[in-house]
């Protein structure tokens, strides 16, 4: 049942030793965002063409990513009697994990929204397309920088996640703009353009949620060099 699931995801006897058990939650986020990240690089691939395969595992690691939120946020809140350096750990993870689970939401509904092109026969112009493609091509970098700061503790990184993430808010108001341009020459319709608004917010959400998952670990590294300083 659920309870050996649980066994199975992280030891209850871990609780005893906090610091093994902050690590193994650590290696358990750090799949946890990996899954995420692969999730929402799949949602990029269906919306370059559309199969059933692929948008039924974008919905099953979706529900899977709920599963480890579950399991890691009862977990992380169950460590007692922390060190500081523990505690700052594990609010650090806290908030990951919220971050690559909302990535595992916005990953879906762009794996809907494409879905809905395809059911209704729709597609974006030849425009768009390219457009979609300079935007993806940016927020696969994000999650390269974001991944590589969570993943490898790099803070140097992590810093160069937020200037991106900037860029990205500009090429989506670019691409809304064009967007609005085409419409008035008759090239897309509006119900084209309600897809893309949609697709274009969560791709925006999601690089947001990267550019958390990245200042989580310069919180991290501060702290860590603030504590040290009083050794």
């Amino acid at each position: 049942g659920e309870e050996d699931e649980m066994e199975v995801f992280l030891d209850k006897r871990l609780l005893f030793t906090p610091s093994i058990a902050v690590e193994e939650a650590r290696a358990k986020t750090n799949e946890m965002v990996e899954i995420a990240f692969q999730n929402f690089r799949d949602a990029i691939t269906l919306s370059s063409g559309y199969n059933d395969e692929l948008f039924e595992k974008i919905k099953n690691d979706e529900k899977l990513l709920d599963y480890f939120e579950d399991q890691l946020g009862s977990f992380n809140v169950s460590l007692v009697e922390l060190s500081e350096r523990d505690s700052a750990n594990v609010s650090m993870m806290l908030h990951s994990i919220t971050d690559a689970e909302r990535i595992g939401d916005h990953s879906l509904n762009i794996a809907e929204s494409i879905y809905e092109l395809h059911d209704k026969g729709l597609s974006f112009s030849g425009e768009a397309r390219r457009e979609l493609d300079i935007l993806s091509a940016a927020v696969s970098e994000i999650l390269t920088l974001a991944g590589k700061a969570i993943l490898e503790m790099d803070a140097k990184t992590a810093l160069k996640v937020e200037p991106l993430e900037e860029l990205i808010d500009d090429i989506v108001e670019q691409i809304k703009a064009n967007h609005i341009a085409r419409l008035k020459n008759g090239v897309c319709t509006i119900e084209l353009g309600f897809i893309l608004n949609d697709i274009l917010a969560d791709i925006e959400r999601v690089s947001d949620h990267c550019s958390n998952i990245a200042a989580a670990e310069i919180e991290l590294k501060r702290n860590n060099l603030h504590m040290h300083q009083f050794v």
